[in-house]
């Protein structure tokens, strides 16, 4: 009896597609400095992210994409604003994560950092070096230009220990909580009925874009959640994001 061998095909995203069916209008509509929002559709698994995959590919764009992957989680039982929130607040987290924190330091999705054991070094450091002086002054017998210059180099190290401690604080889980246009929000915070990220955090969601350094965002995935607001709130960014960058961001 002849044994038919089976080929087992991949369900995940290719990166070799047959684009010929897509490909111009891909490149009309990726052209057209009048377009900054496009949607692709299709059913779950009919292959739209092969199709951006083998675009991006054939055309060398991957330093100029940028993709948003939304994770699947229980949305049976939410309403509409309930997966919205979760929506919104999956879009920032992923900008949080892509962006440097260094770019990010003075907005609301700064990334606190731990306390090291350096920093506690450094800050004990500068604190024993201004202290030595001011005993030498005390205890030693000094000429008023000897004291001068001895206080002179113990203010400079407790300056340096005061800058020292100040950015140990910008960086901590102490400034988390930060506040802006008279709102205080907290980004590491899990209750969402007080909260809505876009608004809250709509200039550094902008900004976040921005700092992205790239021509097209892809949002994958977003249709299977079947929240049309969400769509709304993303053209409204991408409306004000492309009003403050010179160069067009397209939204996919």
């Amino acid at each position: 009896m002849q044994q038919t061998k089976l080929k087992f095909r991949t369900t995940s995203a290719v990166s070799d597609a047959d684009i010929s069916g897509y490909e111009e209008f891909l490149n009309q509509i990726l052209q057209d400095d009048e377009t900054h929002n496009v949607a692709i559709t299709g059913t779950y698994g009919s292959g739209k992210s092969s199709v951006l995959n083998s675009y991006e590919k054939k055309y060398k764009l991957e330093k100029e994409i940028h993709r948003i992957q939304i994770a699947s989680f229980g949305a049976e039982n939410l309403s509409d604003d309930q997966i919205e929130l979760k929506l919104e607040k999956r879009i920032i987290n992923n900008l949080r994560v892509a962006i440097p924190n260094s770019k990010l330091k003075g907005t609301g999705l700064y990334r606190p950092e731990n306390i090291t054991q350096k920093d506690i070094e450094s800050l004990l450091s500068w604190g024993l070096a201004a202290v030595v002086p001011q005993i030498g002054i005390k205890y030693l017998q000094l000429s008023k230009v000897e004291s001068f210059i001895l206080g002179s180099i113990s203010l400079l190290f407790i300056v340096m220990m005061v800058y020292t401690f100040l950015q140990i604080i910008s960086k901590s889980q102490i400034l988390a909580k930060v506040s802006f246009d008279k709102v205080s929000v907290d980004m590491n915070k899990s209750d969402e009925k007080t909260l809505d990220y876009f608004d809250d955090f709509m200039s550094d969601v902008i900004g976040a874009f921005a700092k992205l350094e790239v021509k097209y965002v892809v949002f994958e995935d977003l249709d299977r959640f079947e929240n049309k607001y969400i769509f709304e709130r993303l053209r409204e960014i991408n409306l004000l994001l492309n009003n403050v960058t010179p160069e067009r961001i397209v939204f996919i």
